[in-house]
């Protein structure tokens, strides 16, 4: 979550903006051929509109966290903790959403060669929040320790 680049409060990984691009480019490359051309898409094992659903609604929850937390974070005026909203129930829904939207898509299909890049794209988006929440402790100190002591990173349960 960076807050303020001119304020300097928290910065994102320098490289996430590229990694996000390269997933998202390997992840619609592998889910459209796979979905296209059935290699891996084991659709067969549940209903299309089962699937769909499930799909739908991963995608429509994901893209919800995405725009929210944008708004949010474009919303303050001045640089500091955001921690209402969405951000009140997981510290990085941006990135929560954007998993949900990769999550969903796979669904739909059950496109196993999409659901084995989840994982690393998982991986990935950890490490940008660790990075991300290291250089937000040492901008807000105990203010973004207390509230990473509230509110879990990935899942708010």
């Amino acid at each position: 979550m960076t807050v303020s680049v001119e304020a300097r409060l928290g910065e994102e990984h320098p490289w996430c903006d590229r990694a996000q691009v390269v997933m998202l480019l390997i992840f619609m490359t592998g889910w459209g051929l796979d979905s296209w051309y059935g290699v891996t898409a084991c659709g067969f094992l549940c209903p299309w509109m089962l699937r769909a659903a499930a799909g739908l609604a991963l995608v429509g929850f994901g893209g919800y966290l995405v725009i929210e937390s944008h708004e949010l974070v474009l919303a303050v005026e001045t640089p500091g903790l955001v921690n209402w909203g969405v951000y009140a129930v997981v510290r990085h829904p941006m990135y929560l959403g954007i998993l949900l939207v990769y999550l969903g898509l796979a669904a739909a299909t059950l496109s196993l060669a999409s659901l084995t890049l989840l994982p690393a794209f998982f991986y990935a988006y950890d490490r940008f929040a660790s990075y991300e929440e290291r250089e937000l402790v040492e901008a807000l100190g105990g203010d973004y320790r207390e509230y990473m002591s509230r509110v879990r990173r990935w899942v708010p349960f």
